[in-house]
């Protein structure tokens, strides 16, 4: 294998990844529609979906879908365990509906 054969396979992975996690920002976008006002972007090299929280107009939460080991997880900070994985967006909901409802500190 030559240099660009590396470089490119490293591409390749790497431009799957980041469609993998799109995929997966707009799944979730689709699944909070109608629960929360959200917004889908590219963060980095990955893609996020922000939540604006309910009883304040004016503050968002930013959930980004990482790749951890080629496996969509849903995180809201590096520093902290993941929300869910990325297939269960059904988590990703109760973990909202718990956080604006104040039970999760």
């Amino acid at each position: 294998m030559t240099i660009n054969d590396a470089l490119g396979a490293v591409e390749a992975r790497l431009t799957a990844r980041r469609d993998t996690s799109e995929t997966y920002a707009r799944k979730l976008r689709d699944r909070l529609d109608g629960l929360y006002e959200t917004k889908v972007y590219e963060l980095g090299d990955t893609w996020a979906v922000q939540v604006r929280y309910p009883q304040d107009r004016t503050t968002w939460l930013t959930i980004r879908c990482v790749m951890y080991d080629d496996k969509p997880h849903w995180e809201w900070s590096r520093w902290l365990r993941s929300i869910a994985d990325g297939d269960d967006l059904e988590a990703v909901v109760v973990y909202l509906r718990r956080l604006f409802a104040g039970q999760l500190t």
